[in-house]
């Protein structure tokens, strides 16, 4: 009677085991490696522009007066639409920053947020919004006694899906005649869509009893300095849930086929074994 060498059976069954393990693991590695291989650093996903020379800003501040416009501080801030792309999983914001004419410094905080299905006299959907620390950084233009400032705010962890959306970045002032203008720009080093060139900006401003008040209404295509940062998002660099799950599935099959070849070991004899 052919009696079977278990040494050789359960050698030979365990290396295709290890050998399919490794292949299983080696793809999750990979796709892992792909994940973690996306940039660290944030980089321009969007900019509308930069100030278009001899041009002008609309109010874009919090608690001023505008240089003594308004006799009590008030709040004026723009919003300036940008198109996260389809054919991608979406954008990972980090920054957004606006471009300011400013007649102050100091400024250490502003007000961001970013809506959606915006429209005049309608403030659409909130998607994310704070206040948070700023840094104020000079751009080197300026239009008369205003100085240009970069006003921007780091450290963000938003993600947007394809589609259209408004961001607003406004500064704080203290109370006094400070004043803040959020530049217009005609497109000038754009990056991305719209490259401020569509005149989609809006203004909400209780100082000026504007309610979501489309520009473009009182200005000739008027877009404004504004740009995020972060990351592209791929489409699918990981398996789909229902992948994970079948991988799941084929890693728990594996060690159950181990086991029960172990098992079987132990009742295999070999020959002239009792």
């Amino acid at each position: 009677m052919y009696q079977i060498n278990s040494t050789d059976l359960s050698g030979s069954i365990e290396t295709r085991i290890n050998r399919a393990r490794a292949a299983i693991v080696g793809a999750l590695v990979v796709a892992l490696t792909i994940c973690l291989a996306m940039s660290a650093r944030a980089d321009t996903l969007w900019y509308n522009g930069d100030f278009a020379s001899m041009s002008f800003g609309v109010l874009n501040g919090i608690n001023m007066t505008f240089d003594g416009l308004f006799p009590t501080a008030g709040n004026a801030t723009v919003y300036d639409d940008f198109n996260v792309p389809a054919g991608t999983g979406g954008w990972h914001i980090e920054t957004v920053w606006s471009n300011n004419l400013m007649n102050f410094t100091s400024v250490t905080q502003a007000t961001w947020s970013i809506r959606t299905n915006l429209s005049s006299g309608d403030a659409g959907t909130l998607i994310a919004s704070g206040t948070s620390a700023a840094t104020q950084t000079p751009t080197g233009r300026s239009l008369f006694e205003l100085t240009e400032f970069t006003i921007r705010v780091s450290g963000l962890a938003i993600d947007l899906l394809p589609g259209t959306y408004w961001l607003a970045i406004t500064p704080h002032g203290f109370g006094g005649a400070q004043a803040s203008l959020d530049s217009k720009t005609d497109g000038l080093n754009a990056i991305g869509s719209p490259p401020g060139n569509n005149g989609n900006a809006f203004l909400n401003s209780p100082l000026l009893n504007a309610d979501f008040e489309a520009l473009d209404d009182l200005f000739t295509r008027a877009d404004f300095s504004m740009g995020v940062a972060g990351e592209v998002v791929a489409a699918q660099l990981v398996p789909e849930p229902t992948s994970f799950t079948l991988t799941l599935l084929g890693f728990a099959s594996l060690f159950v086929w181990a086991s029960a070849i172990k098992r079987k070991r132990g009742t295999l004899r070999r020959p002239g074994e009792r």
